[in-house]
């Protein structure tokens, strides 16, 4: 399968995820971000977002041995291995991102997007081969610059998870600053996009959207289209990286916005 198709496949994989989670919970584009949501990864390496991915053993990765350098492998599988690496911390200093987290350091941090509406970071994986094709996976980090009230994220969360055919839920839930909050997302999703919204201020009365959505082009087409993401366990350990790591950013400008 040609890479144009493969692309194609990273969209279905991930971006329906993500596009469906903003339209729920109100979310637009990119975190306000001007642009098409191009900073969410790609199969063709170019980036503008990307991914943060870590090695976890299982079913859900493909094998291929190690490469000794620093290029992708020429086995037909991809060298999941090169998507492992160490946390590392993303400098969020100065920016208005109101947390900071732990990136895994493999990965490639493009220069990140903001407009007036929010805050887009993306995080590539280092690329792999599958059937001779580049490939690789990616992550973003968006935090819109509108707070909400507490009872505001109440009722997003209740929109978002009520009704007879909503395919969406609470999945999870994180501890940041002495709160516990509910993390919104496809219960069955094989890579997840989260929405989560976090305490900012002294009084606790603000909280600001997080999204986190990931997109992957590592995959390969069976018969009768039956298609297998690959590397999925390293990448969702990517993602788990970074959600588990936030913590509050003292130096957080958002209060210029």
């Amino acid at each position: 399968m040609g890479p144009t198709t493969r692309r194609r496949m990273l969209a279905l994989a991930g971006g329906t995820t993500a596009t469906t989670l903003a339209g729920c919970l109100g979310g637009g584009g990119g975190s306000g971000v001007d642009g098409d949501g191009t900073q969410a990864g790609g199969g063709d390496g170019s980036g503008g977002g990307g991914a943060s991915t870590t090695q976890a053993g299982g079913g859900g990765e493909a094998g291929g041995e190690s490469t000794t350098d620093d290029g992708p492998n020429d086995s037909p599988d991809p060298d999941c291995t090169r998507l492992t690496g160490q946390p590392t911390p993303y400098d969020t200093a100065g920016t208005p991102f109101i947390f900071r987290f732990d990136y895994v350091d493999s990965w490639e941090l493009p220069e990140a997007l903001q407009g007036p509406g929010g805050r887009s970071q993306g995080i590539s994986s280092p690329v792999v081969t599958v059937d001779g094709e580049t490939e690789r996976a990616g992550i973003r980090v968006g935090q819109p610059f509108e707070a909400l009230t507490a009872t505001a994220v109440d009722e997003n969360i209740s929109d978002a998870v009520s009704g007879e055919y909503t395919p969406f839920a609470v999945v999870r839930e994180l501890e940041y600053a002495g709160e516990t909050v509910r993390v919104v997302g496809l219960p069955d999703a094989e890579l997840p996009s989260y929405r989560f919204w976090l305490p900012h201020g002294a009084d606790g009365t603000q909280y600001y959207p997080v999204e986190v959505d990931t997109l992957t082009s590592i995959l390969r087409t069976g018969e009768e289209g039956a298609d297998r993401l690959l590397c999925v366990e390293s990448t969702v350990a990517a993602v788990e990286t970074i959600v588990t790591s936030l913590e509050p950013n003292p130096e957080t400008t958002i209060d210029e916005f």
